[in-house]
């Protein structure tokens, strides 16, 4: 679909393929370049040239993470429960196993750390159905065999472990834990007004992580603030492998994805708009360092244009994957716009870009 190309400039689109269908977005890259990504009835995982190497069903699929060795992980959520599966990076299946839970899951998020998998689940309690627990599990990597690793919300894998997060009457909590869930550092972001609320977060190369989310007023990281002239207004905060805030930067629009390349640039897909077509609806990939935004990547049409998933290739390039809308039945097939190229079908697009 995308003519490959060798060129080294920002915006261009080394590769791509179209999905006449809407995928879930969660993906995550491989080592060798290559990336492995969730579609409506399983797990794809292509080479870096987008040929497809394997494909796998899962019900329900919900999240994928790659393991240190290439392993493939992927959770779904049919029927009330959570299944786990691990794969080999050949793509020999390892393992299946069922997250432990005596009631119902909400939600789940999947991270793999050199010890193994780990899913942050939200379960509705058991004496209780309006009421969730947050709890993270984690599975030995060669067997699955599951444990309880602590309470609270999935962030990302850390070298061994897991970042996590606890939510607070005006504040959130960052955690560092262990493989067995003990606390390594804990760092508080605190807000005069409303709670910050925690998008996702996104370990570093240094061994720490990047925390995104939206506030309505100043943030105090403890150490350093990051105000806000109106509200609400996306942010994003590095912590160091100690815990030790190393860069805060405050976004427009609101933040959905984030990754960081081997370059150490900050890749940031953020989102405006409602739910009707127009200048409102369009996706924005932003580039950055530590010291703010450096480009921006502009995904415009007539449709509503969406960044699902988004990933760093081992390359220093960036994995993207785009949906493009019509919007609305009584407009024409949407047209979407990559900065300067243009994309004449309603579809999801999986890009290899140079960010």
């Amino acid at each position: 679909m995308v003519a490959p190309s060798s060129s080294t400039e920002p915006g261009t689109l080394q590769s791509g393929i179209a999905y006449q269908s809407a995928l879930p977005g969660p993906m995550a890259a491989r080592s060798d370049g290559g990336i492995a990504s969730i579609t409506c009835r399983g797990v794809s995982v292509r080479d870096a040239g987008l040929r497809e190497l394997a494909r796998t069903h899962i019900e329900s699929p919900a999240d994928i993470a790659i393991g240190p060795d290439d392993a493939v992980y992927a959770v779904g959520r049919p029927s009330g429960r959570a299944d786990l599966t691990a794969w080999s990076s050949a793509g020999t299946l390892r393992w299946r196993v069922q997250v432990p839970s005596a009631s119902g899951f909400e939600s789940v998020v999947l991270a793999a750390s050199a010890d193994g998998p780990y899913v942050g689940a939200i379960v509705r309690s058991e004496d209780d159905s309006s009421a969730a627990i947050a709890t993270i599990f984690g599975f030995d990597a060669a067997t699955g065999e599951p444990r309880t690793v602590a309470p609270g919300h999935l962030l990302a894998a850390a070298p061994d472990g897991v970042f996590t997060y606890e939510p607070g009457v005006d504040s959130v909590t960052v955690h560092r834990l262990d493989a067995s869930g003990q606390v390594l550092w804990s760092h508080a972001l605190t807000s005069s007004g409303s709670r910050p609320q925690i998008g996702g977060g996104v370990s570093t190369s240094d061994g720490g992580v990047i925390v995104f989310g939206t506030i309505t007023s100043t943030l105090d990281l403890g150490d350093r603030s990051l105000p806000v002239t109106r509200g609400p207004t996306g942010f994003l905060a590095a912590f160091d492998a100690a815990g030790a805030t190393q860069w805060a930067l405050p976004t427009e629009a609101t933040i959905h994805r984030v990754a960081q390349t081997t370059t150490g640039e900050i890749l940031i897909a953020t989102f405006t708009g409602g739910s009707y077509p127009g200048p409102d609806a369009e996706a924005y990939l932003h580039v950055a360092t530590p010291a703010g935004i450096v480009r921006t990547h502009t995904f415009t049409g007539p449709g509503e244009q969406f960044i699902l998933g988004l990933a760093a290739a081992p390359d220093g390039l960036a994995w993207v994957l785009v949906t493009s809308g019509r919007g609305d039945d009584n407009r024409p097939p949407a047209t979407m716009h990559i900065d300067d190229q243009t994309f004449a079908d309603e579809a999801t697009y999986l890009f290899k870009m140079v960010p």
